[in-house]
């Protein structure tokens, strides 16, 4: 299986959970018929993006996360791009803050319903090695329908 700690894992054949992960957090879903194995709060330095998408009550859809890059020294300019599959019905909204790291701008570089691209400047170099976080929120605008009224789906 390509998931061997997914959700409905044949758990028979898969490697058994790596010591240096810690210990997995779990937390009953019964309305999905599981659990999560990880959590936000358990994925410490190691990560480099955490990201909830989530369908709004007006049929939105929100993503919401953050995104963290590193620099070398002497560096003052990163990337970071946010990929978004399955795409989104129509072009986003983004914003975008450095939340962690050297003090630094973050410019929304590109935005298109597949993906977005932050591009992050430092306000000095990076005087050693360095990590910047960019939190961030997409958000897809429900669609007008003739009469006005709203698309609840952006698929349907």
């Amino acid at each position: 299986r390509m998931f061997p700690y997914g959700r409905n894992a044949d758990r028979s054949s898969a490697a058994p959970w790596p010591e240096s992960a810690g210990a997995p957090a779990t937390i009953d879903e019964p309305e999905r018929g599981g659990t999560l194995l990880v959590q936000p709060e358990t994925i410490g330095d190691r990560a480099t993006q955490w990201i909830v998408r989530r369908r709004d009550a007006d049929g939105s859809e929100l993503i919401e996360g953050w995104v963290r890059t590193g620099l070398e020294p002497g560096a003052r300019h990163a990337m970071a791009h946010v990929a978004i599959c399955p795409p989104l019905a129509r072009l986003p909204r983004c914003y975008a803050e450095p939340s962690d790291g050297p003090s630094a701008q973050v410019k929304i570089g590109q935005v298109l319903p597949y993906g977005v691209r932050f591009e992050i400047k430092l306000d000095e170099p990076a005087g050693e090695p360095s990590e910047v976080t960019v939190e961030f929120s997409i958000q897809e605008e429900p669609s007008e329908q003739p009469g006005g009224e709203t698309n609840r789906s952006p698929h349907a």
